[in-house]
């Protein structure tokens, strides 16, 4: 990320200030634990942690990111270049393409399995029979 010009800088931390002052005042306070309890993706404590963020990197003031949602924008290396690589291939869901060939060892396998299988039930059908 470039640099924030120091016009910018010293507005945000005036924002950061007045957030701190506000923090404070009851009704302020209110206002956060009822944001906190509404499923938003950016709340104004998020919005100050990267405000900070933004202030601490111009400085070059390097300190813990607390907030979860911005671990993962810190994590990023902002040096690299990402490079995309497109939605992976995919089979069409209306292909029909024939299923490969079972081996033969299972086949006999099951097959003896499936015999024996049934077996078990005709048994257990006479075992059970009341009539």
């Amino acid at each position: 990320m470039k640099a924030i010009p120091e016009v910018e800088t010293t507005r945000a931390l005036h924002i950061i200030f007045r957030h701190q002052r506000a923090c404070e005042e009851p009704s302020y306070q209110r206002f956060l634990r009822r944001e906190s309890k509404k499923n938003v993706y950016l709340t104004s404590e998020s919005k100050i942690d990267s405000l900070k963020q933004m202030v601490r990197r111009d400085y070059a003031i390097h300190g813990t990111v607390d907030h979860p949602r911005l671990w993962t924008l810190r994590s990023r290396d902002d040096s690299a270049v990402q490079k995309n690589l497109g939605t992976p291939p995919v089979p069409r869901s209306d292909s029909q393409d024939q299923l490969p060939p079972r081996p033969l060892a299972e086949a006999a396998e099951d097959e003896a399995s499936a015999l024996r299988l049934n077996q078990l039930v005709d048994e257990l059908d006479l075992a059970l029979r009341t009539t």
